[in-house]
């Protein structure tokens, strides 16, 4: 058979121009800091603390979490289901936020970011608005794509770490080479 196409192994679609019209969008995702701050002023409880309990990655999990469960996903069995996992207990009983305010918030459901947003005054961008932002400076049509935001120079060893992604054999060991085994800080990468 034909090679497949390496664009098609990384889209779904073909790239398709499209217009995208101004729209603001934060330099960084929400973090935990910010989001108490919603929560103390509204009150308000996410979809993980209703359902008491949400999905935390095994090798990012407390021993206490790892104690208090034995619920994993069929086919990913990394991802354990910890009672008492939310965006306050990230890792699930015995963590905390309180070293971690300038991390990205998480066990955050798609009901509870619209909340937030709500209360901040925002909206989530659009799938395209996001696609564009995360291609600056390269999102004209104008000009050739490039493969990350910095250019076409791929991450490894050898450069200057610009993101934070999982080095090493997933889900079982990451050798933190970017700096940080799991989560970094929002504004690690500026």
């Amino acid at each position: 058979g034909a090679e497949p196409d390496a664009q098609k192994l990384r889209d779904d679609l073909e790239q398709q121009g499209v217009e995208v019209q101004e729209f603001w969008l934060d330099a960084t995702a929400v973090t935990n800091e910010a989001f108490r701050g919603f929560r103390k002023a509204t009150g308000y409880k996410t979809e993980a603390e209703k359902f008491g309990w949400s999905f935390v990655l095994e090798m990012q999990a407390t021993d206490e979490a790892k104690a208090r469960t034995n619920a994993t996903v069929k086919e990913a069995p990394h991802w354990l289901a910890v009672p008492g996992a939310w965006w306050r207990y990230p890792q699930g009983p015995g963590s905390g936020i309180a070293d971690r305010l300038d991390y990205p918030v998480v066990h955050i459901s798609f009901n509870d970011a619209k909340e937030y947003c709500k209360w901040a005054g925002k909206r989530l961008p659009t799938e395209t608005e996001w696609e564009s932002a995360a291609r600056r400076p390269y999102a004209s049509l104008t000009s050739s794509q490039k493969a990350y935001p910095w250019g076409d120079e791929r991450p490894s060893n050898d450069s200057e770490w610009r993101l934070n992604l999982w080095q090493g054999a997933f889900p079982h060991s990451d050798a933190a080479l970017d700096g940080y085994a799991g989560l970094a800080p929002a504004r690690a990468y500026e």
